[in-house]
């Protein structure tokens, strides 16, 4: 999901910086067409990926302190939320 919407956020910055909102119009369900297909591929990599690996990350995890925890649960919601703040401050979100 994060590699989707950063890769979404380079191409939007640049399709923004070149072409106005009116040029883009007409070609805006093509290109929510690729950006679905390249989801689907991003999820399905990553489905394969990391298949069957959940009790390795839970042994890998398993001695983090309380503390620590809450850290890196901050870092995951900041980095989801990190990659759509340039999409939402152009307009397109």
């Amino acid at each position: 999901m994060i590699q989707v919407l950063t890769a979404a956020d380079i191409v939007f910055c640049i399709i923004r910086l070149c072409y106005s909102r009116q040029e883009i119009s007409p070609y805006s369900k093509i290109l929510s067409s690729i950006f679905v297909i390249i989801l689907l591929i991003v999820v399905i990599y990553n489905h394969y990926k990391y298949k069957n690996k959940y009790n390795s990350f839970k042994k890998r995890w398993k001695d983090e302190s309380h503390r620590q925890r809450i850290i890196k649960g901050i870092l995951v919601i900041v980095s989801l939320i990190l990659p759509m703040l340039p999409l939402i401050i152009m307009g397109i979100l």
